[in-house]
């Protein structure tokens, strides 16, 4: 960047930026430099040159600098300087980090085509050094099936050749996505030989870049072992791969370490940085004195990972979710993040006293800690202190994972075959197709986010056998669910949808064929500990404990007699068992409940996301309640539509507004002063012949409900 120009305005602020960094006294706490139409003005000033360039970087793909935007620069009072847009809208804030030595708290780093070998040994080191268990044996790690209980080949880089798992081992696991690559895999016919020492190398040619990478980065980083899905399980072997994937939960919580390629479309991409010009680094550097240089740091991991192809896929959400560590390869650099800090190349911040989050914070301030989707973050920290807000950490992770893409819709259980297993642990409940039983009437209560289509695969043709799924779980359909529930930045403190919801119908589970029911473990026993205090009605072996070091999060928390150095949110009544079952055939679920016929009127200005809410009206046409549904039902207002009620809830008058209209709720109740509005969640159903299927979730005021002409019936959902 040409340095012999610069405007008056930039030059009293690299003055200003050397005292800062040198330890003197600043004279501005944020200092505006004009909108980007101004700035874009002074075109020969090399410092606007590199801001504008700065911003720019910071953009998602799809977001442009506004020409109105302000650009200012800030400083905190531990040595950082950045740059803020003005209004902040979506893009984040942009560090300008000293190359040289400062009095700065976190400098910058050149980063090289080539990625550092040493550096990321640095960071395995520095994690175990000083984070010790709290990264190595997380508290969720005892939710984690220990591999030596499953069967699990590995690839030794040192032999070239797959091996059995030794019982007791170091290995690291790949996360990447296969696309439209033609991806090597073992088979029955070649397995043998893939056992032989070298022998990967008699089939190099025809492994993926990202594999052969990963087999080159592991070696290089002086580990021995390393778990790829495509090599390591025999693919046409069912029971073997039916094994394996629902044991995911093993091989990624068990890996000391997971290799995510996040670069690229396919399983060619490779890891940007292993192999020679595989990457192009374009670091923005600005020299602000003679010898003095700043560079912009790279966008954050959540920029950069979360946008990218590798994060739309559904198998690589628990890969992600369940791995104690990871190194993660994007086009530009590579980030390491474990369960307490995120470090990447071009940031020098690889200090003790920065060993988590919050204080990292300090230095890099909202950005750092993956503020705009943190839940991997919280979630995993959650786990670690045991204050498990189960519901709280299921309903987010179902948001998560509900959007993502898919090649085969009949994989869409087995993609979260591992995350059901750290769940159910945590529920200590089955997840009967995604829903945890012991709170199934809660888990019934999702919602679209937009629109959503029915995931059409084969039924069934017997008990045992085929893969369906029913439209009452959120695996029947594609497109985004969410549960409704308090205000999002609550949702890590409370779990207000299970304290307010009692269970009504006493549901079984039914096989496809209709010949045998099961009763669903635990629903409806909880009826009667829900919409009260629970220290005053706790289930049998639960108990209350307040005071523990991180009762900022939950307050009153619980245990039960089974695992009592294990702390809840919600009591939940236990499973007493959780063997292994295939839950498949179990495609229906049956009840005795309420029904009445009523119809739905659009309302104005509801729509979002291709979905509207809908009054319920009687035949008269008398409001009583709301529903939410895809927009495609605005043709069928004239029909009569059937309603059933699934269970009770209340909630108070200042959130109802998040979903339903408050102005019909005020009418109904009569008095503005009202602050708990009562309701039945009810479900839209659609029929053919005896059986049901899900339409939509809706709440009817309970006065309304009951003064309808209703029907007690025995339904049927499939």
């Amino acid at each position: 960047m040409d340095d012999g120009s610069i405007c008056s305005r930039c030059e009293e602020l690299c003055q200003e930026i050397a005292r800062y960094l040198e330890g003197g006294d600043i004279l501005f706490s944020k200092q505006a430099l004009g909108t980007v139409a101004e700035i874009r003005l002074r075109t020969d000033c090399s410092v606007c040159e590199f801001l504008l360039k700065a911003c720019g970087r910071s953009c998602p793909p799809s977001l442009e600098l506004d020409h109105e935007t302000a650009i200012e620069i800030h400083t905190n009072n531990h040595g950082t300087l950045y740059i803020q847009e003005i209004p902040q809208a979506a893009r984040q804030r942009v560090y300008l980090l000293p190359l040289e030595s400062s009095q700065a708290s976190v400098p910058g780093r050149l980063v090289k085509p080539l990625c550092d070998p040493g550096l990321l040994c640095q960071w395995l080191r520095s994690c175990r050094d000083w984070h010790g268990p709290d990264c190595y044996t997380p508290g969720w790690s005892e939710l984690i099936t220990p591999l030596a209980k499953i069967k699990v080949r590995l690839i030794d880089v040192h032999q070239r050749c797959l091996v059995p798992a030794p019982a007791t081992c170091r290995y690291i696991a790949l996360s990447y996505v296969w696309g439209r690559a033609k991806v090597l895999q073992t088979t029955r016919s070649n397995v043998a030989a893939l056992h032989k020492i070298n022998g990967l190398d008699e089939v190099l040619k025809d492994i993926p870049t990202t594999i052969a990478d990963s087999i080159d980065l592991v070696a290089m980083i002086g580990e021995r072992y390393l778990w790829v899905d495509s090599l390591c399980i025999v693919q046409d072997d069912p029971q073997e791969k039916h094994s394996q994937i629902a044991n995911m939960d093993a091989i990624y919580g068990n890996a000391i370490l997971t290799i995510n390629a996040a670069a690229g479309q396919d399983a060619n991409a490779g890891l940007p940085g292993v192999r020679p010009l595989s990457r192009k680094v374009e670091q923005l550097v600005l020299e602000y004195q003679p010898g003095r240089r700043l560079i912009a740091a790279q966008p954050i991991l959540t920029d950069i990972a979360d946008n990218s192809h590798w994060n739309t896929r559904a198998w690589t959400y628990q890969e992600r979710f369940l791995s104690k560590r990871s190194l993660t390869f994007t086009d530009s650099h590579v980030f390491f993040q474990c369960q307490r800090v995120v470090w990447c190349e071009d940031v020098a911040a690889e200090e003790k006293k920065i060993i988590d989050y919050h204080q990292m914070e300090d230095y890099l301030p909202i950005d750092w800690s993956s503020e705009r989707n943190d839940h991997m973050y919280k979630l995993h920290y959650a786990l670690h202190v045991y204050k498990s807000t189960n519901w709280v950490e299921y309903l987010r992770t179902v948001e998560e994972y509900t959007p993502r893409m898919l090649s085969f819709d009949s994989d869409i259980l087995a993609a979260f075959a591992g995350m059901s297993k750290v769940l159910s642990s945590m529920f200590r409940s089955r997840l009967l197709y995604g829903l945890p039983e012991s709170l199934f009437d809660c888990a019934l209560l999702w919602q679209p986010a937009g629109t959503l289509v029915r995931r059409h695969v084969p039924k069934p043709t017997s008990n045992s056998g085929g893969v369906y799924f029913p439209s009452w779980s959120w695996a029947g359909w594609k497109g985004k669910i969410v549960y409704e529930d308090i205000m999002d930045h609550l949702k890590m403190l409370s779990s207000e949808l299970v304290r307010r919801t009692k269970p009504l119908v006493k549901w079984q589970k039914q096989t496809t064929d209709g010949s045998l029911n099961a009763p669903i473990s635990s629903t409806g026993e909880i009826g009667q500990y829900l919409l009260k205090p629970f220290e005053n009605r706790l289930p049998e072996g639960w108990h209350v404990s307040t005071g523990g070091m991180f009762d900022i999060f939950i307050g009153t928390y619980y245990y039960h007699d089974d695992s009592p150095s294990r702390f809840f949110a919600i009591p939940t009544p236990f499973t007493t068992t959780l063997e292994d079952a295939d839950d498949r055939c179990w495609t229906r679920i049956v009840g005795k409940t309420s029904s009445s016929l009523l119809q739905i009127v659009p309302e104005q200005d509801s729509a979002m996301e291709n979905t509207q809410r809908f009054s319920i009206t009687d035949e008269s046409g008398l409001w009583c309640g709301c529903v939410w549904l895809d927009c495609s039902w605005n043709g069928r207002t004239a029909e009569i539509h059937e309603f059933i009620v699934l269970s009770e809830g209340s909630t108070p008058k200042a959130e109802i507004e998040r979903f339903w209209s408050t102005e019909k709720w005020s009418h109904v109740t009569g008095d503005d002063k009202t602050t708990w509005y009562q309701y039945f969640n009810v479900l839209l159903i659609e029929r053919e012949g005896a059986i049901a299927f899900r339409a939509g979730i809706g709440k009817v005021d309970k006065g309304r409900w009951n003064s309808l002409p209703t029907t007690t019936i025995e339904v049927c959902l499939a």
